[in-house]
C-alpha cells in the first residue's frame, strides 16, 4: 500500500511540473509575441514617415498582416499607402524588407527542414518554439530561400563564364585539390523523368572538392581539408559549369590542375573533359574491381590487376583483348568491360600513397541526398529538388568552413 500511495504522489507531482512548464512557457510566448509586435509596429511607423513624399502616394489606413517570428505568430496594424495607379506600398515589408516570416524564424526553418521531412519540422515548430506553420508555408519558405541560394551561385556563374572575370589564384597550400563526382537516382514526380528500367526516377549529379586530408584519432579516420560539395538535378553541360563555378568560389584558382578520381561514368568525363582540362585522372579501383570480378575468372583476374597495377596499362587491354568467351552473354559483358577500360585507360594508374577510392563522394552523396531525399514514400519535382539541395549544400559547406 505505501509503494501505491508513493507512486500515486510521483505521478501527481510530474502531471503538476508537466502543466506548469506549458503554462510558463505559454505565458512567456504571449509575452514574446505582445513585445515583437510592438516592435514591428514602430518600425512601420518609422518606415512610413519615408513614403508620402515620393510618387503621390495616399494613406490607405492600417491593415492586418500575420508575420510569422522565432516566437510565434504575430499580428501586426501595418499601414498602407496606394497611388493613383493603384500601386500599393506596405512601409514594413517594401522599406523594412520583413514580409511573411522574419529573417530568423526563416533561418530557423530552413535549419530544421533541410534535415528532416516538411511534416515533422512544422510539427516541432510549432510544439516547441510556438510557431505556428502548416506544413505547405514551411515548403514554401523553403522553397523561396532555395532559389535566393540557387540564384546567387548562379551570379557567380555568370561572372566566370559571361563577363570573363578572373578568381582567386587558389589557396596557399601546395597540395593539389581532389575532385569526385557521382551521381545517384531520386523519386521523381516528374512526368517525364524515368531511368532506364522504366522507373519514375531522376538523378542528382554530386561534385566534392578538397584539399588533402588529415588524419583523426587512433581509429585512422581521415578528415578533408577545405571540403566543398555540391549537388543538382541538371544535363550535364549545365551541372558542369554550375559545378565549376563552385569549385572557382571555393578557392580553386584560374586554371589550376586538380586530380579527379571517379567511377567511370560518361557524364562525369564529359565535365572533366570540358571544364578541367589538364586535370589528373584516377579511376576509382573500387569500381575497376567490382567491374572486373564480374567478367573475369581468378586467375585473369589476378593477371589484368598485375599488369595495371606495374604500370602496364597496354598490355592490359592486349590480354584482355586475348580472351575468349564461353557464350553470347559472356562476349557482351566482356564487350563492355573492355570499352570501359578503354574510356577510363587514362586513369589506370595507382601510384603507392595515392588517393586512390571515391569513398569521400560516396559519403557526400549518402550525407547530400540519401538521408533527406532517399526516404520511403518520398518523391520529388526538380525544382523542389534543387531548391532543398542548394540549401543542404550550403549549410554542409557552413560547417565544413
Amino acid at each position: 500500500m505505501r509503494h501505491t500511495g508513493c507512486t500515486d504522489k510521483l505521478q501527481k507531482y510530474t502531471e503538476e511540473v508537466k502543466r506548469f512548464e506549458r503554462e510558463l512557457e505559454e505565458r512567456h510566448r504571449r509575452q514574446m509575441r505582445e513585445e515583437m509586435k510592438g516592435y514591428l509596429e514602430r518600425l512601420d511607423r518609422e518606415a512610413s514617415e519615408e513614403v508620402p513624399g515620393c510618387g503621390g502616394y495616399e494613406s490607405r489606413g492600417l491593415k492586418k498582416r500575420k508575420i510569422l517570428s522565432r516566437v510565434g505568430m504575430v499580428e501586426v496594424r501595418g499601414r498602407c499607402y496606394e497611388n493613383q495607379r493603384g500601386h500599393r506600398i506596405y512601409p514594413l515589408r517594401d522599406i523594412c524588407g520583413i514580409g511573411e516570416a522574419t529573417e530568423g524564424a526563416r533561418q530557423r526553418c530552413v535549419r530544421l527542414a533541410v534535415e528532416r521531412p516538411y511534416g515533422w519540422s512544422a510539427e516541432l515548430l510549432r510544439e516547441e518554439f510556438g510557431m505556428g506553420l502548416s506544413r505547405m508555408r514551411l515548403w514554401k519558405i523553403i522553397q523561396q530561400e532555395g532559389q535566393q541560394t540557387q540564384g546567387q551561385l548562379e551570379l557567380e556563374r555568370a561572372k566566370i563564364y559571361e563577363q570573363a572575370l578572373v578568381g582567386r589564384e587558389g589557396t596557399a597550400s601546395k597540395v593539389m585539390p581532389t575532385m569526385q563526382l557521382d551521381g545517384t537516382m531520386i523519386a521523381s514526380r516528374e512526368a517525364g523523368e524515368h531511368d532506364q528500367y522504366g522507373r519514375k526516377r531522376m538523378e542528382v549529379k554530386v561534385g566534392v572538392l578538397f584539399w588533402g586530408t588529415q588524419r583523426l584519432g587512433k581509429r585512422k579516420r581521415n578528415k578533408t581539408l577545405q571540403r566543398s560539395v555540391y549537388a543538382r538535378i541538371s544535363d550535364v553541360e549545365a551541372f558542369g559549369e554550375q559545378w565549376y563555378a563552385q569549385c572557382r568560389k571555393a578557392g580553386l584558382g584560374n586554371e589550376q590542375r586538380v586530380h579527379c578520381i571517379a567511377d567511370g561514368g560518361g557524364w562525369i568525363g564529359t565535365v572533366r573533359q570540358g571544364h578541367f582540362p589538364g586535370s589528373d585522372y584516377t579511376l576509382d579501383l573500387y569500381h575497376l574491381k567490382k567491374r572486373a570480378r564480374e567478367v573475369l575468372l581468378k586467375h585473369q583476374y589476378r593477371r589484368f590487376f598485375t599488369l595495371v597495377r606495374t604500370g602496364l596499362v597496354s598490355t592490359a587491354q592486349d590480354y584482355l583483348g586475348s580472351l575468349h568467351p564461353s557464350d553470347s552473354a559472356h562476349r557482351e559483358a566482356l564487350s563492355e568491360f573492355r570499352h570501359y577500360v578503354e574510356q577510363n585507360r587514362d586513369g589506370l594508374h595507382y601510384e603507392a600513397g595515392a588517393i586512390w577510392g571515391s569513398g569521400v563522394i560516396e559519403k557526400m552523396v549518402d550525407v547530400v541526398v540519401g538521408k533527406r531525399m532517399k526516404r520511403q514514400g518520398m518523391s520529388w519535382s526538380k525544382q523542389g529538388a534543387n531548391n532543398l539541395l542548394a540549401l543542404r549544400c550550403h549549410r554542409i559547406n557552413s560547417i565544413a568552413a
